[in-house]
């Protein structure tokens, strides 16, 4: 049994992995640059024949793929919208928050649960892989640590684990670069930066936010914040999570 966390924008409309069935819904190819699907080879991507000779082969084991929706089902700050067409969403960070909601205690309780209820599964750690990219990698390493007893192994791919020291950080993709110009992708990563921090405070520190309490000097360099704040961000920091755990 294998759960995969999707990253930040994901939701139960926009998987990761998608099937055969769905591949066109997800991903619209009337609304993919053309500059991309010159790029990209989609009959590579979306060859859902080879899986299945795989696992009839026995090259591969069978497995039953999960994809929980951790979306906060928010629009972001900045109206944007998906390939899709749809409202670009917020995510939850697979954290349990007193604003947004339990949403690691959903994974592992709620969806193991009603997986093991709904499927053929083997209900116990030696048969359960988690896994996720981004959002979804910082929610695999999170959920992991907090509950060693529920996965035999785990998989975090570019997990994005946000601490205030990032708040000046410049997010620039590099085939923004080449799809459009540098100009409009760092126009493009500082909305979504934006978006993401805004959903830091949402989830971290609702009730006391640290962006609007950050004080600048004369250059823009942050001279101080809200201590109260961000020791609140500071807790979901997954290294010193990693720290405390291991230092025991």
């Amino acid at each position: 049994m294998i759960y995969y966390l999707h990253g930040y924008g994901g939701n139960n409309h926009n998987w990761t992995i998608t099937s055969r069935f769905e591949s066109e819904r997800v991903l619209p190819l009337d609304r993919v640059p053309k500059k991309l699907l010159d790029r990209v080879d989609l009959d590579k991507i979306l060859d859902y024949e080879r899986l299945d000779e795989l696992i009839t082969g026995g090259e591969l084991k069978s497995f039953i793929l999960a994809q929980p929706d951790a979306s906060l089902h928010i629009p972001n700050i900045n109206k944007t919208n998906n390939l899709r067409g749809e409202p670009a969403t917020k995510g939850s960070y697979y954290v349990n928050s007193p604003f947004s909601g339990n949403y690691m205690d959903y994974i592992v309780n709620d969806v193991l649960e009603q997986m093991d209820l709904s499927f053929r599964t083997i209900p116990d750690k030696k048969h359960r892989i988690l896994m996720g990219g981004s959002m979804g990698g910082a929610g695999t390493l999170r959920i992991c640590l907090a509950h060693p007893e529920k996965f035999i192994a785990a998989a975090a791919l570019s997990p994005g684990n946000l601490v205030p020291d990032l708040i000046d950080w410049k997010l620039v993709v590099p085939l923004m670069n080449e799809l459009f110009s540098e100009k409009i992708s760092k126009k493009m990563g500082a909305k979504s930066w934006a978006d993401i921090l805004d959903t830091c405070d949402l989830i971290f520190s609702q009730d006391n936010p640290l962006l609007p309490s950050i004080k600048r000097d004369e250059n823009g360099k942050i001279i101080s914040m809200n201590e109260d704040a961000l020791n609140n961000w500071m807790k979901y920091n997954i290294n010193d999570i990693m720290i405390q755990r291991y230092s025991k």
